[in-house]
């Protein structure tokens, strides 16, 4: 499963030049920021901004943008490769093609003006006027592309910039007590709480006694840490423990997918986790010892 980007010429046409120019640039320099290599058609620069006005005379007409902007522009676009080098491509527009390549089994970003973006998914093709809106497409992809375990797990790394996740952990999906097939929506719904909810609780300074309570009341997913009864159970407490290098976690607090079966176990706002992320998923798992 990959992630595509592209400039749409044809959603460029601009009513306010300085403000719409200004969200294309930020857009592609955030796409790049993450790793994305966005591409252009290679006829971009006679594609119509405005009446009689192409991207061309927009782009070296001093004047014309915040000469910053311009500049700014220019260099993003140059170093923006085409995707139409293969000849018979070149008669097809970006969207066109975008959509053909959302067939193929990739997941295709159109960067658009703000005033394109709805609806954000147009045949399998994401539109996008700002990068959180590729974020979100992230989410969408485990239905629209009907990932597998590796798969979901690769693009929840995108989908949730909360969330770091413990290698292999995609393996411990099969120790749920559902087939991959029929958890695979309810695993995600509770990542997405993991991910959203439990940040803005913890920065809300809700102390740990109330954090289950008011976590199940804002996801619907019970949460919370072990027992009593387990902690004074050493060999049950070990199986909480996640390595990552030489630092071991304990993972107790866990989200419970269904009242008494199948669990995520995390370990959450500790600064070793690394990356910058805040919550570490550390095991999947049925049930474990009590």
């Amino acid at each position: 499963m990959s992630i595509e980007m592209y400039l749409d010429e044809e959603c460029l046409v601009s009513t306010n030049l300085g403000q719409d120019f200004t969200q294309i640039s930020t857009l592609i320099y955030d796409a790049v920021k993450e790793g994305f290599k966005p591409r252009k058609k290679s006829t971009i620069y006679s594609a119509l901004v405005a009446a009689e006005l192409d991207i061309a005379t927009l782009l070296f007409s001093p004047g014309s943008l915040d000469e910053d902007l311009r500049k700014s522009l220019i260099v993003q676009f140059d170093r923006m490769n085409d995707w139409d080098e293969a000849s018979e491509e070149q008669a097809s527009t970006t969207r066109t093609f975008a959509e053909t390549r959302a067939r193929d089994g990739v997941a295709p970003v159109c960067f658009v003006m703000q005033r394109y973006s709805e609806p954000r998914i147009v045949n399998k093709v994401c539109n996008a006027a700002h990068f959180e809106a590729v974020r979100l497409f992230y989410r969408d992809l485990p239905d629209l592309l009907d990932l597998g375990p590796e798969a979901l797990i690769n693009n929840c790394v995108r989908a949730f910039p909360n969330l770091y996740f413990k290698s292999e952990i995609a393996g411990e999906i099969k120790n749920f007590s559902r087939s991959y097939r029929d958890i695979r929506d309810d695993l995600h719904q509770a990542l997405i709480a993991l991910n959203d909810e439990l940040p803005r609780l913890i920065e809300a300074g809700v102390p740990h006694q109330e954090l289950g309570a008011r976590f199940a009341a804002v996801s619907g997913f019970d949460f919370s840490p072990e027992s009593p009864k387990t902690h004074r159970n050493k060999d049950a407490m070990k199986e909480r423990n996640v390595s990552l290098g030489d630092k071991t976690f304990c993972c107790e607090w866990h989200l419970k997918i269904e009242p008494h079966r199948d669990r995520i176990h995390i370990h959450f706002y500790d600064p070793c986790i690394g990356n910058g992320r805040q919550i570490l998923v550390g095991i999947f798992c049925e049930h474990l010892t009590t």
